[in-house]
């Protein structure tokens, strides 16, 4: 029986593992926990990821080539080129298909809400914000880099 639990164990190590390298194996950007599809989403600070009309709200897209409506979002790191200008209230995930450059796209929408103005992107703003958030989305097959989609991304 312990040798039979063994095996199994490594089994289904095996699998895992290997499901998530092919998962994980086109020319986009990867997963940087590929068994599980966990990306580190690195916002650009030269983007400029807020919404119009106030700077306290990030309006940000995550193609996946999925669909589904199961996504989780984390904070992963935040930081700013001097003092902190606002910290984060709220961080939201949706599966949303905006149409993009003539193309409808299938991903994660992250609307992350901050107390304060976070400010204008680098290089102009010496209070630049970094910011990397954690994404997962059930049956994602890639992860692209996260682009500025508006207040209605995709609805």
């Amino acid at each position: 029986m312990r040798r039979f639990l063994v095996v199994a164990a490594a089994a289904l190590l095996t699998a895992t593992l290997a499901v998530g390298a092919v998962a994980g194996a086109s020319n986009l950007t990867k997963p940087i926990l590929p068994a599980i599809g966990i990306y580190t989403a690195d916002l650009n600070p030269n983007t400029d990821y807020r919404e119009p009309g106030g700077g306290s709200v990030l309006s940000v897209f995550v193609e996946t080539g999925s669909s589904s409506n199961a996504c989780l979002a984390t904070l992963s790191e935040m930081w700013w080129q001097a003092e902190p200008l606002a910290p984060i209230r709220s961080l939201y995930c949706a599966a949303r298909n905006p149409t993009i450059d003539g193309v409808v796209r299938h991903g994660v929408f992250l609307h992350v809400f901050f107390d304060g103005d976070v400010g204008a992107p680098a290089p102009g703003n010496t209070n630049y914000l970094r910011l990397l958030i954690n994404v997962y989305q059930e049956g994602a097959k890639y992860y692209k880099p996260p682009v500025y989609c508006g207040p209605n991304c995709g609805e």
